[in-house]
């Protein structure tokens, strides 16, 4: 059974972030997920966008009966915005972004996450894996995403923000989430600070995520993010030289250095100077490995 009246901690160990818009069919079960954990440390901050259905009916019966739900109405300017303003907000000293959709994957996530974070010491960014699940089709089958990362891995793909627990320094160190990413700001905080803070994970599944959610139906839209990825990686984040990720963009590469030395930008181009060259040496050196068949292995 959930317990409420919970008193709030001045400052609880955990804060959850959840933004809203419209979702009184499906708030009930993330809520319910989060109250009923069995490490009490935490407060719940619903950031709504100023709902015109019976959303926010919904958060003030949970936020009477329960001290730790705390939540704020007012137009935003989507999801990320509405995490930045949670992340302002916060008290906590890790936060976790879940959406309306999501929940805990059982009762004791948030105590063996506790656990996990009191043995590692001057950690600040700890994971774990989601569960998808389809809410239409209740009957799909889904694998459990996305086991450890490592740069290489990233690049590739991202990690749900329903499984990531960040420590709120790192919004201090490398800035909030990117408004003008509509779709990936989450994917582009993580390759910010990812090869730069020593992630850990852990493995368990920290997260129930839906998989016709917004974020997963839009993939599409956020041409924004897709356009400067390579730069990105190029010159901007702790990425340069990994894997074989610039194999294949020498055109790109090229485009980008010109285009920064016209806007006088000095460390940009010779940035992108030295994985153009790193990338012909490597070439070269792969050249030169003997062929000869009985050098090679099956």
């Amino acid at each position: 059974m959930i317990e409420y009246n919970t008193p709030l901690m001045n400052n609880p160990n955990f804060s959850i972030i959840i933004p809203t818009y419209n979702t009184e069919g499906i708030l009930v079960n993330a809520l319910d997920s989060i109250l009923a954990q069995t490490l009490k440390d935490f407060e719940v901050l619903i950031i709504d966008g100023k709902s015109q259905d019976n959303t926010i009916s919904i958060i003030k019966k949970y936020a009477e009966k329960d001290s730790r739900v705390k939540w704020f109405s007012e137009k935003d300017n989507g999801i990320y915005d509405a995490m930045n303003k949670g992340i302002s907000r916060a008290k906590g000293s890790w936060l976790l972004f879940f959406g309306s959709d999501d929940s805990f994957y059982d009762k004791k996530v948030l105590s063996q996450v506790n656990e996990a974070i009191n043995i590692k010491k001057n950690l600040r960014f700890l994971y774990g894996n989601v569960k998808p699940y389809s809410i239409r089709n209740k009957d799909a089958s889904f694998s459990i995403h996305a086991g450890e990362f490592d740069g290489n891995k990233l690049i590739r793909m991202n990690i749900c923000h329903q499984a990531i627990f960040y420590h709120k320094s790192l919004f201090t160190l490398f800035g909030l989430f990117k408004r003008e990413y509509k779709i990936f700001a989450d994917y582009d905080f993580n390759l910010r600070c990812f090869n730069k803070v020593q992630p850990e994970y852990i493995d368990l599944i920290i997260a129930n995520f839906n998989v016709e959610g917004h974020s997963h139906k839009h993939q599409n839209i956020d041409q924004l993010f897709r356009q400067t990825f390579v730069e990105n990686m190029a010159v901007r984040y702790a990425y340069n030289f990994k894997d074989s990720f610039f194999d294949g963009r020498k055109k790109e590469l090229f485009s980008l250095m010109l285009k920064n030395l016209r806007s006088f930008k000095i460390k940009e181009p010779f940035k992108i100077g030295r994985i153009l060259a790193y990338q012909s040496v490597k070439r070269k050196k792969h050249s030169n490995i003997p062929t000869n068949p009985a050098h090679q292995t099956i």
